[in-house]
Parts: structure tokens; C-alpha cells; sequence
């Protein structure tokens, strides 16, 4: 039996794993994951459970080209984090933006493709009409348009995977409760509400796989050109607090300071400001795009209760 080729860019991150990881368990899937560091523990660890694993910048679109060649199915994703900490917000938007159209071009110019999955997320400029814009927001979902508006071919072939908020996100340094000294309470200084909606994918290095696996598997219902929406629950920032204190055992709080007190003490986070206070906003309405009705885990048969849900990925961290 031909087994179908399945390339994954950013193979050692947490979306991409998971996608290695649950197309690993298909015998009609073979996988070809790509990384720019070959002798990581990562890769090496991927390589022991059966991927090949092969050096790709995504910076670099012939190395895309060559990375390619074969495949009947692409993962695309890109890393905002890792481009803010090199050269700050509008350089990093940029640089993922062109990361993306990369992984399109190369997509393109690919013959033996068939699908390509594309990890993005709604713009927040279209959806409040100009007067709120999310950095790592609309770097990918100018992707989206890129692809749509100047490779119809490659439209008709590609899903638009919106991916939801990462439970994991509690442990970065300006997300995370720290103990107040006075109080003996774990606080959480937030530039936005406790009631904040956010669509949560709970676990992404859990979840974003099975939901890929899905996308590929059910192509009648994925493509041409359909948005899914990857998320376990809506939930909200304050009930993340309490899952929080329920499990490390600690009082836990969050305060809502604003987002110029947020920005003075946290100034390099200025794009996650803006990411809360859009979703103070919208809430779940969040994930939307003029047009599109999303599938949900429900279109393509996956049982929510079987994923990992945000405490339950918060158990597996905390």
C-alpha cells in the first residue's frame, strides 16, 4: 500500500508535534517533519517514533521547495513568539507574514500536493471594523487572504485552521500568578476582566493533531477552502484562575489592573494586551470572518470529552 506523504513544518512546536504524533498512529500516513535543528532532543525524539526528519528554514523558500517535493498533504504554521523576541512586534508580523506566504509559494509549486493545512487565526481588524488590530493576529490571517485572493488553485486544496487558546499560556512570565507577598495569595495582574470569553483548545500538543488527522481524513467535508475551528470549550479567564487554584492548592486571584497599568509593567507584552483586551470585547465572537461558517469538532465526528481539556491540561503542566 502507497502510504500518502504528510510534510509538517515546525514539527518540534507544539502544534506541529501534535500533528506528527497523531498521524504517526495512521498506517496510511507517512511523516516528514521539518526543523532548522536536526540534533535537538526534539527531532531526535520524533525520529525514534518514526518521522523523517529533514532540515527546512521556513525563512528560506527554496529549502521549503526541496522539503516539499512529494508530499500529498502540508502542515503550515508559524511562530510569532519566536520572531517578537528576535525583533519586536511589527518586525516579527512581518516576518511571519512572509513566513506564510513561503509555505504557500512552496505549497504551490508543489505538483503531488493535495492539502494543505494552514494553522491561522481571524483578523481582529476586519472583525471590529478597524478599531482593534492584534499583531500575530493579522500576520497570519493576511496569509489567509494571500492565498485566497492570489492562488486559487492552491485555495481550492488548502483548510484554514483557526486554533484556540493555549492552556499553556498560564505559564508565561507575564501570564502567570506569582505570590503576593502580603496576601499569601497567587495573583494574577490582568490588563482585562475575569469574565473574558476565550475559545480554548485546552491542550494544543494534545489536541491540534486530532483535529488535523480529522481535516485530512474527511477532505470531502474540509476543502475547498474551509475555515475549522479547533477549540475543547469557551471558558474564561477567571474560571482559568479557579482550575488554577483548584490545582496547585494555592489562593488564587486575578486582579484587572487595565491594559496601561499591564503595559508599564510589562511592556514587551504589549501584543498579549491586545490579544485580551479583543477578547474582552468579542469574546466568542472572536473567531469569526465575514462569510464563514467554521466546522466544529462536532462536523468532523470527534468526540470533545476524548480531548484534553484546559484543566485537564493544566493538570498536566501545573
Amino acid at each position: 500500500m502507497n502510504k500518502k506523504l504528510v510534510v509538517v513544518v515546525g514539527a518540534t512546536g507544539q502544534q506541529g508535534g501534535s500533528v506528527v504524533r497523531s498521524l504517526l498512529q495512521n498506517e496510511n500516513y507517512t511523516v516528514r517533519g521539518l526543523t532548522r535543528n536536526l540534533e535537538s532532543e526534539s527531532s531526535r525524539a520524533l525520529i525514534r517514533e518514526g518521522t523523517s526528519m529533514v532540515y527546512a528554514d521556513i525563512n528560506n523558500l527554496d529549502d521549503l521547495i526541496q522539503a516539499f517535493k512529494s508530499a500529498y498533504a502540508i502542515f503550515g504554521v508559524t511562530d510569532f513568539g519566536a520572531q517578537i523576541r528576535e525583533h519586536g512586534p511589527k518586525a516579527a508580523a512581518e516576518a511571519e507574514t512572509q513566513q506564510g506566504i513561503n509555505i504557500a509559494l512552496a505549497a504551490a509549486a508543489t505538483p503531488s500536493l493535495e492539502h494543505l493545512v494552514w494553522s491561522t487565526i481571524p483578523s481582529a481588524w476586519a472583525i471590529s471594523s478597524g478599531r482593534m488590530t492584534v499583531p500575530h493576529f493579522e500576520s497570519k490571517a493576511k496569509v489567509d487572504d494571500y492565498i485566497i485572493r492570489s492562488h486559487e488553485e492552491l485555495a481550492k486544496k488548502t483548510t484554514f485552521l483557526w486554533v484556540g487558546y493555549y492552556a499553556s499560556n498560564v505559564l508565561a512570565p507575564a501570564m502567570k500568578p506569582t505570590c503576593h507577598a502580603t496576601s499569601g495569595k497567587d495573583v494574577w495582574l490582568s490588563p482585562v476582566a475575569a469574565r473574558t470569553e476565550l475559545l480554548s483548545i485546552g491542550s494544543p500538543g494534545a489536541n491540534v493533531g486530532v483535529f488535523v488527522h480529522a481535516i485530512l481524513d474527511l477532505p470531502h467535508l474540509t476543502l475547498p477552502a474551509k475555515y475549522v475551528m479547533a477549540q475543547v470549550e469557551c471558558t474564561t479567564l477567571g474560571a482559568m484562575m479557579e482550575s488554577y487554584g483548584s490545582i496547585t492548592g494555592r489562593p488564587t486571584q486575578l486582579i484587572c489592573i487595565g491594559p496601561a497599568a499591564f503595559r508599564e509593567l510589562f511592556p514587551e507584552w504589549d501584543a498579549v494586551a491586545k490579544m485580551l483586551e479583543f477578547w474582552e470585547v468579542f469574546g466568542s465572537r472572536s473567531f469569526a470572518k465575514y462569510g464563514v461558517e467554521p466546522l466544529t469538532a462536532a462536523d468532523l465526528c470527534l468526540d470533545i470529552g476524548s480531548l484534553v481539556s484546559t484543566k485537564q491540561a493544566l493538570k498536566m503542566i501545573l
